[in-house]
């Protein structure tokens, strides 16, 4: 639980300035918590990462642009991270505009920025499709 202390506990702590407080179940997050411990190897070759501004319709969601490009992206997209959603003047009204990053990665050899590129701009198509 967390919540705003009342006046009444405030003057019982001498605190004269609103705060929250909690209370935290310890058994409930042990009995949660996975305590195996679990690893990747790490990646042998670099990644490569790409920033993308994408303006799509207003009712276009996150999670509908995610689905699309992770159906679309290739084997090599490793993450997709939502940076920011935008409105503003410059921006059509009735669109919004994503940002996002993309991290392309092959497990078997160094990918050229030509290869990367060539997926994004195919990336790029399709969600204009």
């Amino acid at each position: 639980m967390i919540g705003e202390a009342s006046a009444a506990a405030r003057s019982a702590f001498d605190l004269a300035t609103p705060c929250a407080l909690g209370e935290l179940h310890l058994d409930r997050l042990v009995a949660a918590a996975n305590l195996h411990r679990t690893y990747r190897d790490l990646p042998r070759y670099p990644g490569v990462d790409r920033e993308l501004a994408l303006v799509l319709p207003e009712p276009t969601t996150w999670q509908a642009l995610a689905a699309t490009i992770h159906e679309h992206a290739g084997p090599w997209l490793r993450t997709l991270d939502y940076l920011d959603e935008y409105r503003g003047k410059q921006i059509p009204k009735g669109r919004k505009q994503y940002t996002l990053a993309l991290r392309f990665q092959s497990s078997e050899r160094s990918l050229t920025n030509d290869e990367v590129n060539a997926t994004v701009d195919t990336l790029v198509q399709r969600l204009r499709d």
